[in-house]
């Protein structure tokens, strides 16, 4: 699954949570002054799910981090193969002008 899967799912999860959050605002405003265990309740549920809410949004965050810096390492690694295959080329060049040079110059 790609990183961009991931975080639309993130993003989508975020979304039905904030459905969720604002239908229970709805039934704690509309709720009985009386019945406060009811009142508790929902409260409480409110908060469980600003809990997942920001966990989510932590999660999404490290998870693009976490990406950014092997996209980093990635191409560090490209980078340094680059010069690596650089350094060969030269090697392999000065090689082959040595053996030619001992070559025409031998009796």
């Amino acid at each position: 699954m790609k990183i961009e899967e991931i975080s639309l799912n993130i993003d989508q999860k975020i979304a039905q949570i904030d459905k969720q959050l604002a239908n229970l605002q709805h039934k704690l405003s509309a709720a009985d002054v009386a019945d406060q265990n009811a009142r508790d309740h929902i409260q409480k549920e409110i908060a469980a799910l600003e809990r997942i809410k920001v966990k989510l949004q932590k999660s999404r965050s490290i998870m693009w981090q976490a990406h950014e810096l092997q996209r980093g390492t990635d191409q560090r690694r490209l980078r340094e193969k680059r010069w690596l295959g650089i350094g060969l080329c030269l090697v392999s060049g000065i090689g082959l002008t040595v053996i030619l040079i001992v070559l025409l110059t031998s009796p």
